[in-house]
């Protein structure tokens, strides 16, 4: 059995992941910025690790992840509590998150980015979601340009649909709705194998089995 780092371990997805890797009988560590939140990780099975992601040293996540076999990091600001705050978690906490993978030697790493991160100057009926977009861009590209055996999940617009285990993946996805189910099945997978090594996967709900789709995707 695995044992999983997840990064934001307090968010939908990372809650939903947490249930079904601890289910499946692996190991998961889940950082938290909120002590509060401790009791709603333990209840996704997982053991709550309180360490504030945007303020985080490389060292004090070396010592977190250390020993793990992959890391997910789910964390994100959002765009909602503004550039600096977007920036502090979305860009500067995945980046540092990298590098403690790296320096502890965790090969493994996914991250949950979004579907235009590769438009980081994109036009957006919202003004605020462009720090949103280029932290998330910024933290993508740091990931492709490691060793690290990455994966970078780009979903749609998600919503709370009940998880059907069935999606689409594709370079020439680039709209579309997604699960927060399905994303958090999809990690669960990958956290746990090496299927879709150092790809970038624009994903969508769909028709295919979700192992099915990942098997057919040649890693690099």
């Amino acid at each position: 059995m695995s044992t999983i780092v997840i990064v934001g371990g307090h968010g939908k997805i990372a809650l939903l992941a947490s249930k079904d890797l601890t289910a499946g009988g692996h190991t998961v560590r889940s950082v938290i910025r909120n002590p509060d939140q401790a009791d709603d990780i333990r209840a996704a099975g997982a053991e709550p690790v309180v360490l504030d992601i945007a303020s985080a040293s490389t060292d004090e996540l070396v010592d977190v992840v250390s020993g793990s076999d992959a890391v997910v990091f789910a964390a994100g600001a959002g765009g909602k509590q503004g550039p600096e705050a977007t920036f502090a978690v979305d860009r500067d906490g995945a980046m540092t998150t990298i590098a403690a993978a790296e320096r502890a030697g965790v090969a493994r790493l996914l991250l949950v980015s979004y579907l235009h991160a590769d438009d980081p100057d994109s036009v957006n009926d919202d003004p605020g979601m462009k720090p949103y977009q280029q932290a998330k861009h910024a933290a993508d590209t740091a990931l492709r340009s490691s060793e690290l055996l990455w994966t970078i999940l780009r979903p749609g617009v998600l919503n709370d649909d009940d998880a059907t285990g069935r999606v689409a993946v594709g370079d020439g996805i680039q709209s579309g709705t997604t699960s927060r189910g399905n994303v958090a099945a999809l990690l669960s997978t990958l956290a746990t194998s090496t299927l879709a090594t150092r790809r970038v996967l624009n994903v969508v709900d769909g028709e295919t089995d979700l192992r099915t789709v990942l098997e057919q995707i040649p890693n690099r």
